[in-house]
């Protein structure tokens, strides 16, 4: 949630690609493999301070990927989730009565 809000508010997010980070950044923020190797994350924070250029894409990029979880995208796959398992419940039940 933390990303998400950050990404909300248009502010350049910067994070390690592990467990569902990745999957929730998408696009919309800079991702690294490596823990151990500083010198990447050095030099993109270095872009971002010194390039209003790049500041506003990386900006740009968060704002548009946090639209992915905005109320009306979210009620909509949320929707399709319970038509789906009720599809599945109803199927099931039906199933299992004979």
């Amino acid at each position: 949630v933390p990303l998400v809000e950050a990404m909300s508010f248009g502010l350049p997010v910067i994070a390690y690609d592990t467990t569902a980070i990745g999957q929730t950044c998408g696009s919309g923020a800079k991702l690294f493999a490596e823990k151990s190797d500083f010198v990447p994350w050095v030099d993109y924070l270095k872009g971002l301070f010194d390039s209003s250029d790049i500041y506003r894409e990386a900006s740009r990029k968060s704002s548009h990927r946090a639209k992915d979880f905005g109320w009306n995208n979210l009620e909509r796959i949320f929707e399709g989730l319970l038509d789906d398992l009720c599809k599945d419940f109803a199927f099931f039940s039906q199933a299992h009565r004979h």
